[in-house]
């Protein structure tokens, strides 16, 4: 139906309030990150929560709702078989490993959303534990095995240090407690 987001945010302004889209729930980081995109493009989608991915993807594949947003790695093999198009990936820029497939942010400046994967510890643990695990983890997650395997499922290993992983933590809290505000999502 679309080849590009240009063309599904045209349609959506020329049809507002008409064009569905599948997330795995309400309240989970895919319903948020379509939020994001409603306000920052101006458009009015209508969200259609499942249970979960799968359900979502089953009903996308049969024509039911028109658009689906899931995890990278969720729909990868419906992707590579050819059974879903995608349009852009929500990472602030492109993947690496799906050069080909732009960002969101391509087209739709500062709509970006990351999934992240992160150790938190009692703000009461010695500061040396602290800087000693980070930098042994860090070092496991750059370690070539898991880089090697978290780029084929199109993710981007980081290894970062506390202060740095708060700070994102921080900055991710305020966005998205901007986007729940605003749209008013709460989840099931």
């Amino acid at each position: 139906r679309w080849n590009s987001l240009n063309e599904l945010i045209a349609d959506a302004k020329k049809n507002p309030g008409k064009i569905a889209y599948a997330t795995p729930g309400s309240g989970t980081a895919m319903h948020l990150s379509v939020e994001l995109l409603k306000s920052v493009a101006g458009i009015d989608l209508v969200h259609v929560p499942y249970k979960g991915g799968a359900p979502a993807q089953q009903d996308v594949m049969g024509g039911r709702v028109p658009v689906l947003l899931d995890v990278h790695y969720a729909v990868l093999p419906l992707i590579s078989s050819g059974k879903i198009k995608v349009l852009g990936l929500l990472s602030p820029q492109r993947v690496k490993a799906y050069a080909d497939i732009p960002a969101v942010a391509e087209t739709v400046p500062g709509v970006s959303a990351l999934s992240m994967v992160g150790l938190v510890l009692p703000s009461a643990t010695p500061r040396d534990i602290v800087q000693r695990l980070s930098a042994d983890i860090s070092k496991a997650v750059l370690s070539s095995e898991l880089t090697g395997r978290m780029t084929q499922l199109g993710m981007e290993p980081v290894g970062s240090t506390p202060e740095q992983f708060d700070a994102f933590v921080r900055t991710e809290i305020e966005k998205w407690s901007k986007v729940v505000k605003a749209s008013g999502a709460k989840v099931d």
